[in-house]
């Protein structure tokens, strides 16, 4: 089965954040960005403004400044997967990926070109946009659902299925 797509900078996010996902401390580092940091990041903010006091100073803003990045922490994770993306780019061509019964070909074209026995790949996610097939802990290939028509994407995953249980 041969895919052909190209990742967007929303699709790489997402794949991201299902990769932090993969284990208890992954979820216990997004609740702390995206929950605890901005409500500890509000308390600060609201705990140091003396405005009324104190009158609005450049003090009083610099008080303001460490509590106003700990309230942004969700909008600086999503600016750096952004920028992993986009710094992770050699090339605007399309990947290119045949899932074959003996192996897996990676391709960019002009780029590089790389093949993998089925034994190389350690398990899969996938969420309602992507699926990601490990190839270690923390490597995978992120490759996105709207790269699949339904029917192919069933039977790649029960390939998959198939290749993880035979490698046991």
């Amino acid at each position: 089965m041969r895919i052909t797509y190209q990742l967007t900078s929303a699709e790489f996010i997402a794949a991201q954040s299902l990769h932090s996902r993969r284990n208890p401390l992954g979820y216990i580092n997004l609740a702390i960005c995206y929950i605890v940091g901005p409500l500890l990041g509000v308390f600060f903010m609201l705990s140091v403004v003396s405005f009324p006091k104190a009158g609005f100073n450049l003090s009083s803003l610099a008080l303001e400044f460490l509590p106003l990045l700990i309230t942004l922490s969700p909008l600086w994770l999503r600016l750096y997967w952004r920028h992993r993306f986009k710094s992770s780019r050699v090339s605007n061509s399309p990947c290119v990926i045949d899932f074959g019964e003996d192996r897996i070909v990676t391709e960019m074209p002009g780029l590089s070109r790389g093949t993998m026995e089925w034994i190389a790949i350690k398990k899969y996610r996938e969420s309602k946009k992507m699926l990601l097939v490990y190839v270690s802990g923390v490597s995978f290939f992120a490759i996105p659902r709207r790269a699949f028509e339904n029917s192919d994407y069933l039977e790649l995953i029960s390939l998959i299925k198939r290749k993880l249980s035979a490698g046991k």
